[in-house]
């Protein structure tokens, strides 16, 4: 029965002039066959209708059914999720903070990610972050004591340039900056502060120990870098060429635990 069906198709196939005619489309297959007997290829797919007539002296006929509907438009992200959104005070610049990812419907899709200008509030310290790949850095050395949190905007893009963007608010955690168990707060005095000429750094009789004295800008770059001897009792610094600015001063013993910081105010 199934060969006299078939031969019936075959000759209604050639009884239909289909020469000069040509309908070109495509189809979204994901399943189908074909057989081929006398000259005559037929086949389908799991696809949209399509018809092809006949090249080189044979006829193809190609026969698929409809199916769903398939979204190939590239959809944009909807969200961007941030790691870990805080950071210890006093570590230095390019310290990895977390990492970004993505929601986006779109399977496989890949994105890159930036810090983009905001409302001028919820990008306000951009510039104190950096991003490389994934990973949010740190573009300063952060003091809690100054500013306790930050507020950056954030900007996810696709491989079709769609895009979505959202503000993260990155914390500063306080750390207690002692470190010489012998050694109290009150037994390094810095003064004046505010100051437009020295800093003058002053030590206890019972300070009896080589320190190390750095003074820093907000950016994390070193200023100033000096030594003092434990008979030294006082130690001066200069500041009247630098910029009105606020600045970081930290002391460290010699075997580079960290013993104080203070915050500097140059006029």
């Amino acid at each position: 029965m199934k060969k006299i069906v078939f031969s019936i198709i075959v000759l209604l196939l050639f009884g239909f002039n289909v020469s000069g005619q040509s309908i070109s489309s495509s189809v979204v297959s994901t399943a189908g066959n074909s057989v081929e007997a006398g000259g005559i290829e037929i086949s389908w797919t799991l696809g949209d209708l399509v018809i092809e007539t006949r090249e080189a002296g044979s006829l193809i006929v190609t026969q698929g059914f409809q199916q769903a509907f398939i979204n190939t438009d590239n959809n944009a992200p909807t969200d961007i999720s941030l790691s870990e959104s805080s950071i210890e005070e006093n570590l230095s610049a390019s310290t990895v903070i977390g990492d970004f990812s993505s929601t986006d419907i779109d399977d496989g899709d890949t994105h890159t990610y930036s810090l983009v200008a905001g409302n001028g509030t919820n990008d306000a310290d951009n510039s104190s972050f950096s991003i490389d790949g994934d990973q949010l850095k740190s573009a300063v050395s952060f003091d809690f004591e100054t500013q306790s949190e930050f507020h950056i905007y954030v900007r996810t893009t696709d491989l079709g340039d769609a895009y979505f963007e959202k503000t993260f608010q990155i914390d500063i955690i306080d750390v207690e900056e002692t470190g010489i168990n012998d050694m109290n707060k009150s037994d390094i005095k810095v003064y004046p502060n505010p100051s437009s000429e020295f800093i003058r750094v002053n030590f206890a009789a019972n300070v009896q120990k080589d320190l190390v004295i750095e003074l820093y800008d907000l950016e994390g770059k070193l200023i100033r870098n000096l030594i003092r001897k434990k008979a030294e009792e006082e130690i001066l610094i200069p500041v009247s060429d630098l910029s009105a600015s606020q600045y970081i001063l930290k002391i460290y013993d010699s075997s580079g635990i960290e013993v104080q910081t203070f915050k500097l105010i140059k006029r």
